[in-house]
């Protein structure tokens, strides 16, 4: 063998060992590339693990026990509602009607009362003709003054309580007026509060029955949704492992060119028909390689396309089930409100409204008890003129008996005592009418007084034990929202720690690049290879038995064997070489092939 074949051989052997060097390199780079795609696919698969929990406390918070008993509380709180509302319409409907009763009766009085005023201006005359008269007998007896004196002074006595019964009586008439009206009012903002009332809980109640309905049908739903999430991870890891056995494909050629280049690095002096072999045998490897090659940066392009597509659907399903779990929280844009918050809202609404009827029930008890106080003072008016006229009709009898003592000269001062007895008699007649009139109303007024106060009472009670309810409602709700404000911060950090490592792992992926980079330089090595062994290579086929056949037999990626038959099946000159190979060479290539 001449100098120049023994140097081609030795070209062929160095552009055969920097292609296996630029494999070598390319395995050693994408072997960290690997280790990092799996590092963050161990990440993404617990995180994509651990949200479905996360959302399954999300659901399991809003059908669980507290939302159970905040529906049910809710349901006996209508119930009590209603009774209630069934009590205070009745108290002010009875309240409305003795009002009314009472301010009827007031207007009966008003007739006497006048009466009255005219009697006391009777009264003063009279007392004025006894003194005329009197001092017209030109008698030393002072009596008839002292007499003329007393009724005077009583008749004011009536006068001045007259007045202040007027003034009283009106303003129990205004009071009453006054009350009727908050009465008509306390009615209408009770029925409309109620209804609003009974409007917001029953709103209430059916956002949480559907949200708890909804809640359960999610969690029944999220191991489903989890098992989605799961597969699709399971893709990504199918097709990095996939991509691995790329990876070890390229080991394998690497195998095969090392065997290769220590086969004919150290050939001793061969002749011409072992040039022509090695040739052959080196032109029909790097041929049949190099379709291996083409396979595997194939394989590569579509792993490097499932990965990341993988990763990109995952992203997704990931978002989606998280819109899909908060769905049933209502959280909005900045997870400040929940569907608890409006239901909290609405409870503190009714609460509102239940404490603004205790207060008007209250000012109602006052209204009444103010009227009851003002009747009582007109009763101890009335009392007081009765007695006054009491007085007056003693003196106008003891009056009379003065006169008949004087004879015919006390006849006219006998007529004056005489009218002013009969001015008496009447006005106590009149009184005791008013005194029954009033005392019908006293008692009324005092019955109505009891009787709201006592139903009062009892409704403030049952309105404190509600707004307790509320309260203690309220409360659940505070909490409930919290853990879901808190569950969501959670889910929505693990969501978006998640996004955030895919989209970084998205944009450092670099597998495809690094293979492709460095494939293409193994390429331009093996067709120069291919193009310099040609020359000298004898490419007819002899026989059946082609060269390499003996590798089928070894392959176990079902690419390499289709691969391999598609080489000889298209390559009619294949040359065998089997023949040239011993036990130990057969061997050696098995062993180099160990992994296909």
């Amino acid at each position: 063998m001449n100098s120049a074949e023994q140097k081609n051989i030795e070209n062929w052997i160095s552009l055969i060992l920097s292609a296996n060097e630029e494999l070598r390199k390319l395995n050693s780079i994408s072997e960290s590339e690997f280790l990092e795609t799996g590092e963050y696919l161990r990440k993404f698969y617990n995180k994509s693990k651990d949200i479905p929990g996360i959302s399954l406390q999300l659901s399991e918070l809003l059908s669980g026990n507290d939302i159970t008993e905040t529906i049910k509380n809710l349901n006996l709180f209508l119930i009590n509602l209603e009774k209630y509302s069934a009590e205070t319409d009745g108290l002010t409907a009875n309240a409305n009607s003795t009002l009314l009763q009472i301010r009827k009766n007031i207007s009966d009085i008003y007739s006497p009362l006048e009466g009255f005023k005219k009697s006391v201006k009777l009264l003063n005359i009279l007392g004025i003709s006894i003194r005329i008269e009197d001092a017209s007998l030109n008698s030393d007896n002072k009596e008839f003054n002292i007499l003329a004196e007393e009724v005077t002074k009583l008749s004011e006595v009536i006068r001045s309580k007259l007045d202040i019964t007027f003034k009283l009586t009106l303003q129990l008439d205004k009071m009453i007026e006054d009350t009727l009206k908050k009465v008509n009012k306390v009615i209408c903002e009770r029925n409309s509060n109620k209804d609003e009332i009974i409007k917001k809980v029953e709103e209430g109640l059916l956002q949480l029955i559907e949200k708890k309905q909804e809640s359960a049908q999610i969690a029944e739903m999220i191991p489903g949704k989890s098992e989605i999430i799961s597969k699709q991870a399971g893709k990504i890891v199918t097709a990095i492992q996939f991509h691995d056995i790329t990876r070890q494909q390229i080991e394998h050629i690497q195998s095969a060119y090392t065997e290769l280049a220590d086969r004919y690095q150290n050939l001793e002096e061969p002749n011409q028909e072992k040039i022509v072999e090695s040739a052959s045998v080196i032109n029909e490897m790097m041929r049949l390689q190099l379709n291996q090659l083409f396979q595997t940066r194939e394989s590569i392009r579509k792993a490097s396309s499932e990965i990341k597509n993988g990763l990109g659907s995952l992203q997704q399903d990931v978002t989606d089930f998280i819109s899909f779990s908060q769905s049933i929280t209502g959280i909005t844009g900045n997870q400040n409100s929940t569907v608890l918050t409006e239901i909290q809202q609405k409870i503190k609404t009714v609460n509102l409204s239940l404490k603004e009827n205790l207060q008007t029930n209250k000012e109602l008890v006052d209204a009444v008890s103010s009227s009851a106080d003002t009747i009582e003072k007109i009763s101890s008016l009335l009392n007081d003129i009765k007695m006054a006229g009491l007085e007056i009709e003693l003196i106008s009898l003891n009056a009379i008996v003065k006169t008949a003592k004087l004879g015919s000269r006390g006849a006219a001062l006998s007529v004056l005592a005489s009218s002013i007895r009969e001015l008496s008699i009447d006005t106590a007649e009149q009184i005791k009418n008013i005194d029954e009139t009033i005392l019908g109303i006293t008692e009324i007024s005092q019955s109505l007084r009891k009787g709201i106060s006592n139903e009062t009472e009892k409704n403030t009670k049952e309105l404190d034990e509600m707004t307790l309810v509320l309260d203690r409602l309220t409360g659940k709700a505070e909490d409930v929202n919290s853990s879901i404000k808190i569950i969501n911060q959670n889910l929505n950090f693990e969501v978006k720690e998640l996004s955030t490592e895919i989209s970084k792992l998205l944009g450092n992926l670099r597998i495809e690049e690094l293979f492709n980079y460095s494939l293409n330089a193994v390429e331009e090595i093996m067709k120069e290879v291919i193009s310099q062994t040609g020359k000298n290579a004898n490419l007819k086929l002899t026989g059946e038995n082609k060269a390499f056949n003996f590798l089928e037999k070894n392959y176990s990626m079902k690419s390499e064997r289709d691969i391999h038959k598609s080489f000889y099946t298209k390559n009619g000159n294949s040359v065998n070489y089997k023949e040239h190979i011993n036990d130990n060479d057969t061997e050696s290539n098995e062993s180099n092939i160990e992994f296909f």
